[in-house]
């Protein structure tokens, strides 16, 4: 026991110098491989930041150059989005009316198209057009609502309340239809005394400065619109 005690005590337990000289090779081979792959991993880094700088770069750059000619386009209180995409395709804005309404349906954004004057470029992209019309992005508007069920009356006495169209000037011109285009029903175009039926409660955005007249012509535009 005691012979065996000094053989596992003693000197021969330790490395021999040349394993020590094969591990110090290994850590140092070890060391330059690691800092040769975080040299990559950073040039790798700095590499792909300068691409998508430049890329980014170029697109705007491409785009602003792109950007063609700009185009004053009135968006008339009452027009429906077929309509509005029908202008817009006419005045080479977009391409496609029927890709137009389709946006604006999946955004769910038929009734939120604003009224007014607004300046857009030749072949600009659907998406910022359809965004410039939510957001009311031409001449200043206004919005106001007609709910259901409301007679003639009622709906000038609302007027009167908001301030923005005179209620009694409304009252009036529906009693002289002969100054409106009467909306078909039917396919045929009903003889008519007055406008009472005939005008639609919706949600309304007009261009500001008009009045009882622009609001009753988008009224009827929407009962033929929905109606049809």
């Amino acid at each position: 026991m005691n012979g065996w005690h000094r053989a596992s005590s003693g000197k021969d337990q330790h490395w021999p110098p040349q394993r020590y000289r094969g591990l110090r090779k290994w850590a140092t081979r070890l060391v330059v491989v690691a800092a040769f792959l975080g040299f990559l991993i950073a040039v790798g880094y700095f590499v792909n930041w300068g691409v998508d700088w430049y890329a980014e770069r170029s697109t705007t750059t491409t785009t602003e150059v792109a950007r063609g000619p700009s185009v004053e386009v009135t968006i008339n209180p009452g027009m429906t989005a077929a309509e509005i995409g029908g202008l817009l395709e006419d005045k080479r804005v977009i391409d496609s009316s029927a890709e137009f309404v389709d946006l604006v349906k999946r955004r769910g954004s038929e009734s939120d198209l604003r009224p007014g004057i607004y300046q857009f470029h030749q072949d600009q992209p659907m998406l910022e057009v359809v965004d410039m019309l939510e957001q009311g992005e031409g001449s200043p508007s206004f919005k106001l609502t007609i709910p259901e069920g409301l007679a003639v009356a009622q709906i000038g006495d609302l007027l009167a309340r908001e301030g923005e169209i005179d209620g009694a000037r409304y009252i009036k011109l529906t009693e002289q239809p002969g100054k409106f285009r009467i909306p078909r029903v039917g396919g045929t175009t009903p003889v008519v005394t007055t406008l009472e039926g005939l005008l639609f409660p919706s949600t309304y955005y007009l261009i500001e400065g008009d009045g009882a007249t622009e609001l009753i012509g988008a009224q009827l535009d929407a009962f033929e619109a929905k109606t049809s």
